[in-house]
C-alpha cells in the first residue's frame, strides 16, 4: 500500500471517530433537556466558576496537544507516524467532549439550561478546531519527510 492510499485510508478512519464523538457531544443537549436536575439545593456559583475555569484550561491543554508532530525517527514507518497522531487527535477530541460533560454536571447540579448550552457549543467549537482534514495529512506528511510512494522517510515526492 502507497503512502498516500495509507493516508487516505488514515483520514476516513479519523475523521469516523471525530464524528461518532461530535454525534454524542450533540445528544447530550436533549438528554439534559429530558432529564430534569437532580439537586434540589440552590447552585453553588464556585461550581459553575470550577467548570468554566476547567473548559479554559481544556482548550489550553487541546493547544498545546496539538502542537506538530515531532519529525519521525530514521527507523520510523508512516502507519506508527501515523498512530501516534491519531493518537493525539483522539486525546484532543475526549478533552473537548469533557466540557460537555462539564456542562452537564453543572446542569444537573442546578445550573440553568443556558449554561449548559454554552458549554455545549464551547465543546463542538473545539471539536470543529481539532477536525481532521485531507489537507492537514498532506501537509503532515510532506513535513515529516515520508515520500509518498514507499513507507520509508526521505526526500517527499522521491523513493527510496
Amino acid at each position: 500500500m502507497s503512502n498516500l492510499e495509507m493516508l487516505r485510508k488514515q483520514l476516513t478512519i479519523n475523521t469516523t471517530i471525530w464524528t461518532v464523538l461530535l454525534i454524542s457531544i450533540v445528544l447530550y443537549i436533549p438528554s439534559g433537556y429530558l432529564l430534569p436536575t437532580t439537586v434540589e439545593v440552590p447552585p453553588s456559583e464556585q461550581i459553575l466558576f470550577f467548570c468554566y475555569c476547567a473548559a479554559g484550561c481544556i482548550y489550553l491543554a487541546i493547544a498545546w496537544i496539538q502542537q506538530p508532530l515531532r519529525r519521525p525517527k530514521p527507523s520510523e514507518q508512516l502507519a506508527e507516524h501515523l498512530a501516534n497522531y491519531r493518537r493525539i487527535k483522539i486525546f484532543a477530541w475526549v478533552l473537548a467532549e469533557g466540557v460537555a460533560i462539564l456542562g452537564f454536571v453543572a446542569f444537573m447540579m442546578g445550573h440553568s439550561f443556558r449554561h449548559f448550552l454554552t458549554f455545549v457549543a464551547v465543546s463542538v467549537f473545539y471539536m470543529m478546531s481539532c477536525k481532521p482534514s485531507q489537507r492537514e495529512f498532506m501537509r503532515m506528511l510532506v513535513n515529516s519527510g515520508f515520500s509518498f510512494e514507499n513507507n520509508s522517510a526521505g526526500n517527499p515526492g522521491t523513493s527510496n
